[in-house]
């Protein structure tokens, strides 16, 4: 075993980015998951490259399944960041990095502590069972149950341009 309190800096930052990432779809493991960071990224590149299909090994991805892409991971960022936050305003004691590792862990998933799940307070303790719960029915699915859906749209509204970046 590997007293995981004691790695060093970065390494909790590449294990947290692994966290994050995850399995690959149909597998049991948590996160983002492997194909849905690859057609983010795909579909970012996309867009660097002024294209208007999200291409990949000469097939073209659906833009249902960037968008449905993009929307877990924003969902799965959100999530994440509103537990970190809550964890570190109800546990000031606890430090930055461990905080932030057990939040990681109980939204992906993954199980593994840095040994401060036991010392949190009840409150800590429930946010972290929430996160664990949140990460193993999925954002999509946990947007979708907190979110309201409308019926079809008959109408469509005429395009607008955004300024963004």
């Amino acid at each position: 075993t590997v007293d995981l309190s004691q790695i060093h800096r970065v390494t909790l930052v590449v294990v947290v980015m692994f966290m994050v990432v995850g399995g690959s779809p149909g597998s049991t493991a948590g996160g983002v998951k492997t194909s849905t960071i690859a057609v983010v990224f795909l579909g970012v590149r996309a867009m660097l490259l002024g294209r208007d299909e999200v291409e990949v090994s000469g097939r073209t991805i659906a833009k249902e399944v960037v968008y449905k892409a993009i929307s877990i991971l924003a969902v799965f960022v959100t999530i994440l960041v509103l537990g970190f936050l809550l964890l570190l305003a109800v546990e000031p004691d606890h430090d930055f990095e461990v905080l932030l590792f057990e939040t990681v862990s109980a939204v992906a998933t993954v199980g593994v502590s840095m040994g401060v799940t036991s010392k949190l307070s009840v409150l800590g303790k429930l946010i972290v069972t929430f996160l664990m719960f949140a990460g193993r029915i999925g954002p999509l699915t946990m947007a979708l149950a907190v979110g309201v859906r409308g019926g079809p749209i008959a109408l469509r509204y005429p395009e607008g341009n955004i300024m963004v970046g």
